[in-house]
């Protein structure tokens, strides 16, 4: 605060000089503001107001007098100045669609409903414009389902209909269970196109608003076709599985696949994920069967979802599909490994690393091969696990920190020294560079056997210049 005063003690210094030129100006004024000083930041915008009309007024107003006028209504909310300073605006010209949006979304944020109505009535005593982010801000202030569809009408009538609008209605209609604001929403919704966070919006009102009826997936399907068709619904991950979940149940296929058109992968695999997490294979499959251009990717979220159903034999189903198109990488033979590990089939298992040796290139196993087969020995056969390790080096793959990390949590108080030591020389010989996460692993292992020698070792390197930087305060035992 007393270098906001020092800079507008000199400012007025300059001004009085005569030598105070826009940029001083601005400088001034923020100087202002960040005291607090309300009158004089009223003062200073006067000053400035030539320049602040050319740079806030538009769509979109310049970044540095945006955040200067921001400021200045953050001020005037917090000494109940507001209607004030849109008089004051007023007079200067100031008082531009974005400044009325602005100190409109302060009044709601403040939860200030009585100045809320007192900046709507100033802006229609002086016939301001209000825009539909205007109305937007004055339905989600309203303090009644009456004033919320008073303001949406306003907008409809007005033409500006904007994407943040009809969310406030619709946040409204859920709100107050309001059915008539509801349908007054999706009466707009041709308007926008394809808003896809509209469309997971006015889905709300069928499955959870004031629109529930008891056939929710006649419903859902029913305002997909009518006003939905084209919008990403699937961005809403949960409301995008309900008009999912209903077309599959329907048996809309043609639904299904406008929609797996237009998502993105991520929404894809996100959806196929959830299918098969769900125990729902099947429909999982026909969610990828209406993927238009199924990828490599899409194949081993496919193969995810077998796994979490554990039906190898479907499994191997999107393996051959994979294999016989070309999309199969090395992800999804590491899939099918994991596959095969759930299943205890070793000698599937082991036919399939061979596939992948005898490819080579970048099919061949890599660590993360080796690792799915380290963790899933380790709890069984130590000396397999070694095993396992020498494999691993003879196909030029070296252990990584996930391997290390495996290998570390599984020495316990009776683990064999011979295993400790050798877990411990895996560490040493990692080619990945140690890190503090690992190096925790490894106090907590040595101590876990009473191996104080060997941890004095690991300690030690910590006096050269390959130490490991510690971020964080840990603790032992």
């Amino acid at each position: 605060i007393q270098l906001y005063q020092e800079a507008r003690d000199f400012a007025i210094c300059v001004e009085r000089e005569g030598v105070l030129t826009p940029i001083s100006a601005v400088l001034a004024l923020r100087a202002t503001l960040g005291t607090g000083d309300f009158d004089a930041s009223i003062s200073q915008v006067k000053k400035l107001a030539a320049l602040l009309q050319a740079s806030i007024s538009g769509d979109a107003p310049s970044p540095a007098p945006k955040s200067i006028m921001q400021q200045l209504i953050v001020v005037a909310t917090q000494k109940s100045e507001l209607p004030r300073l849109l008089q004051e605006l007023y007079v200067c010209r100031l008082c531009t669609p974005w400044v009325l949006e602005t100190v409109l979304a302060e009044c709601v944020k403040a939860g200030d409903r009585q100045t809320l109505h007192a900046v709507e009535a100033f802006a229609t005593a002086h016939g301001l414009e209000l825009t539909g982010i205007a109305y937007a801000q004055l339905i989600r202030g309203a303090d009644s389902v009456t004033d919320a569809k008073r303001h949406l009408a306003a907008a409809g009538e007005g033409e500006v209909v904007v994407e943040e609008l009809l969310l406030a209605a619709i946040d409204a209609a859920i709100l107050h269970g309001d059915a008539v604001l509801a349908q007054a929403a999706l009466h707009h919704l041709n308007v926008l196109g394809n808003s896809a966070e509209v469309a997971a919006a006015a889905i709300r009102l069928v499955v959870e608003g004031p629109l529930r009826c008891d056939n929710v997936e006649g419903a859902v399907l029913n305002l997909y076709d009518k006003h939905l068709v084209g919008a990403n619904v699937l961005v809403d991950q949960h409301v995008g599985q309900i008009l999912v979940d209903s077309a599959l149940k329907r048996r809309r296929m043609d639904v299904v696949t406008q929609l797996m058109t237009i998502a993105e992968g991520s929404q894809q695999h996100a959806l196929l994920k959830s299918l098969g997490t769900q125990n729902r294979l099947g429909h999982a499959k026909d969610v990828f069967n209406a993927c238009p251009q199924p990828n490599a990717s899409l194949f081993n979220a496919l193969l995810d979802a077998c796994n979490a159903c554990r039906d190898v034999r479907a499994a191997e189903g999107v393996m051959e599909e994979a294999r016989a198109t070309g999309m199969a990488d090395v992800v999804t033979y590491n899939t099918m490994v994991k596959a095969y590990l759930q299943s205890g089939d070793l000698v599937r298992l082991r036919a399939t690393i061979e596939a992948m040796r005898s490819q080579g290139g970048d099919l061949a196993p890599n660590c993360v091969t080796f690792n799915e087969l380290i963790g899933a020995t380790i709890r069984t056969n130590s000396e397999g696990v070694w095993a396992l390790i020498k494999e691993m080096r003879s196909c030029g793959v070296s252990p990584n920190q996930v391997t290390c990390s495996i290998l570390l949590k599984s020495i316990q108080q009776n683990s064999r020294s011979s295993d400790v030591e050798k877990t411990l020389a895996v560490v040493d010989s990692m080619e990945d560079t140690l890190d503090e996460v690992l190096l925790s692993s490894v106090c907590e292992a040595c101590i876990r056997v009473g191996r104080f020698d060997l941890l004095a070792r690991q300690l030690e390197r910590q006096h050269g210049a390959d130490r490991v930087h510690i971020r964080s305060s840990h603790t032992y035992g």
